[in-house]
């Protein structure tokens, strides 16, 4: 079986306290909305998680808990990597390498510019900055996480809540 990546940026959040560290910002309305709205398009193209990674910063997790109740996923089985906060591409690729092979579709949580690389990078350098809730889902034929590459990758479905979305149908089969 392929395996499945989708790479989520956090929710739109808070800025509106100079005394909040920017790691505690937590999510608006807005970013809670955008990320349901996400999670349909996922549900509806049979994007199921069977593990939940995010980020350690407040947005992170709670974007992460927000598609885990809407697909009710288990929060307590998210896990955080507070190195996910503030990292490059290579934080990513060592997570994604570092998967148990059981496992064939995962959701990363995590903020810009390193979630933005690590797309671009798997989809051979395309440059594309994700917005806020902005979501990738990539497909590999590697059979082994340690094995995904942008030779065995391709991209699946691109999408933002800011724009209209194409649906995330028959995503296995593109």
């Amino acid at each position: 079986m392929s395996k499945i990546i989708v790479l989520i940026r956090h929710g739109k959040a808070s800025h509106d306290s100079f005394f909040i560290k920017d790691i505690e910002r937590p999510l608006i309305e807005k970013g809670v909305d955008r990320t349901k709205k996400i999670s349909k398009y996922l549900l509806d193209g049979n994007i199921i998680p069977e593990l939940l990674i995010s980020s350690s910063a407040v947005r992170a997790f709670e974007t992460a808990k927000v598609v885990a109740s809407e697909f009710n996923y288990n929060e307590k089985k998210i896990i955080l990597f507070e190195s996910l906060y503030g990292c490059d591409i290579s934080e990513y690729l060592k997570i994604i390498h570092s998967l148990e092979n059981k496992i064939n579709t995962v959701f990363i949580f995590g903020h810009n510019p390193g979630i933005s690389e690590c797309y671009s990078y798997l989809n051979r350098n395309s440059q594309v900055t994700l917005p806020t809730s902005g979501t990738v889902v990539l497909t590999s034929s590697s059979k082994k996480w340690i094995s995904i590459s942008p030779e065995n990758t391709k991209l699946a479905k691109l999408f933002s809540p800011k724009k209209p979305l194409q649906k995330c149908q028959n995503i296995l089969n593109t």
